[in-house]
């Protein structure tokens, strides 16, 4: 090996990579509970960390509140898609999705027939 040639070893942690996912799992979970209980407007990045017990860097790298609030639907959907389906057909999607008031109406219904 030359003196300007750098080997990079490959990192695979198989417990890191569970920790990312039950990260990623915290976060989607704390956004879903506070776009239920205070909107879309008053759930900040801020306040998913603080639930999720993360910092605001960590929620970031998951994304903007658009795509947690998107990955929220998409979570209980694959947990239940009859509630999904219900939700989604209860509601004139259109009038719904891409909209963050839509959204927010959205993950509350699912939410609520989740559970």
């Amino acid at each position: 090996m030359s003196d300007t040639e750098i080997r990079t070893r490959v990192y695979r942690s198989d417990l890191r990579l569970r920790q990312a996912e039950e990260t990623r799992r915290n976060i989607i979970d704390a956004a879903a509970e506070l776009f239920s209980e205070l909107g879309y407007a008053g759930t900040t990045l801020a306040k998913i960390a603080k639930r999720a017990g993360v910092s605001v860097e960590t929620v970031q790298k998951n994304g903007p509140k658009a795509a947690l609030i998107r990955a929220a639907v998409e979570d209980i959907g694959m947990a239940d898609p009859n509630a999904l389906v219900q939700c989604i057909a209860a509601k004139d999607a259109d009038d719904f999705l891409g909209s963050p008031e839509g959204e927010l109406a959205i993950v509350q219904a699912c939410l609520y027939l989740a559970t």
